[in-house]
């Protein structure tokens, strides 16, 4: 048992609110070893912030690996932030888009905590990917992992579902049964927990490139400001700048021009820089209407390849790398607490299946067509956990 920051007594790791003070005790290695929701047992930190945790777990009905992220009880206490977070969460759990994170469980604990628990993913966000190709990718590359996330935000917005404030930290890059790349958007409903959060975790410096205009001056958001989003990612993988690199500016002032893709790059194809200019345009109404007509204009600049390329194309050197994963690399964003367990880099997934971006129109079409959810329906349900094994002295914290 861990000292109490707030009082300096020992408490029970279970324990969320200090007894002598009533403030919250923030979740973190005191978590490690727990069991939850009857079923998920706590194996190491991933990351964590003033209001929550994500952990992985070992999930004792199957014996696989999962992502599990908690908040604080205190927030769901809070219905403006638990009811609107799990259930957009279980109504994009709803949708089975092969580029969307496969959540598990959407519940809460016995103390209150909201508790999102999605299959674990194992190789790397896009964050490191574009890293690992700093001077610029190749287009037909760039092109294609953006059309994957595109076809997830496409089965999003149909949905009414936005990300808000999406970079490539929320984006999985993970390899698939036959070697290739496959894409997952797995951050969905975290502008709900946004605006609990402490202004200086809030407002993450890393974020401040990928926000438009309309949500640094007028803090509104709609699904063009996701647009605009990819389309910055867009030119840093072309590039590897960003047009902004400080981010919009805020207040009145003339937001200054950026150089077009091409002007930086010569080898990227000119008829590019039209797509990206409008990805990026300034006022809402001017960007592409709709995340598959962004996709088309990608199809039809004929960048796209034949089918999924290799993991090991996007991963350069992936098979020698002994660290690395990417649920760790996306945690660590928000803040890793002293004392954290480091997950080691395990081999990829083998049996996910690859996202065909030739089906981005006919998949949004019939995404379109469907009666709208409810939450009741669309949540994923928990089964009755099995019987497990007892646990081996490796599995036992």
């Amino acid at each position: 048992m861990a000292r109490c920051i707030h009082c300096s007594l020992a408490h029970d790791d279970l324990m969320h609110f200090c007894p002598a003070t009533g403030k919250p005790i923030a979740l973190g290695e005191r978590m490690v070893g727990q069991t939850v929701l009857g079923r998920f047992k706590i194996v190491a930190i991933l990351g964590g912030s003033s209001i929550g945790g994500v952990f992985k777990a070992t999930d004792a009905a199957t014996g696989e690996a999962v992502t599990l992220k908690m908040l604080h009880p205190s927030l769901g206490r809070n219905p403006a932030v638990a009811q609107p977070y799990m259930a957009e969460v279980a109504k994009a759990a709803g949708i089975g888009h092969p580029a969307l994170g496969d959540i598990v469980a959407v519940a809460q604990d016995e103390s209150g905590s909201p508790v999102i628990v999605r299959r674990f993913l194992q190789g790397r966000t896009l964050e490191q990917v574009i890293e690992e190709h700093s001077d610029g990718m190749d287009p037909s590359l760039a092109a294609w992992l953006v059309s994957q996330v595109l076809g997830a935000l496409q089965a999003l917005h149909s949905e009414s579902i936005t990300n808000d404030d999406l970079t490539p930290r929320d984006v999985f890059v993970v390899e698939g049964h036959g070697g290739e790349a496959v894409v997952k958007l797995a951050e969905i409903g975290e502008r709900h927990v946004k605006n609990a959060l402490p202004p200086e975790e809030a407002d993450r410096p890393a974020n401040r490139p990928y926000r438009a205009p309309e949500q640094v001056r007028e803090g509104k958001t709609e699904p063009a400001t996701d647009i605009f989003s990819v389309g910055v990612i867009l030119y840093r993988m072309l590039t590897g700048q960003f047009p902004w690199p400080d981010g919009i500016p805020a207040g009145a002032g003339r937001i200054p021009s950026f150089k077009d893709v091409s002007e930086i790059k010569p080898s990227v194809p000119k008829p590019l820089d039209y797509t990206v200019r409008r990805a990026l345009a300034l006022f809402p109404r001017d960007r592409f209407k709709s995340p598959v007509l962004f996709a088309e204009a990608l199809r039809n600049l004929n960048l796209l390849p034949g089918g999924a390329p290799s993991y090991g194309s996007l991963v350069p050197g992936y098979r020698v790398e002994a660290t690395g994963a990417a649920e760790q690399a996306a945690a660590d964003d928000g803040g890793t607490p002293p004392g954290t367990v480091k997950v080691p880099f395990d081999e990829a997934d083998k049996t996910l299946q690859a996202f065909d971006p030739g089906q981005v129109v006919k998949q949004a079409a019939q995404s379109m067509s469907r009666t709208s959810r409810g939450m009741a329906a669309a949540k994923p349900s928990v089964p009755p956990p099995a019987s497990p094994a007892p646990a081996s002295p490796a599995e036992a914290i």
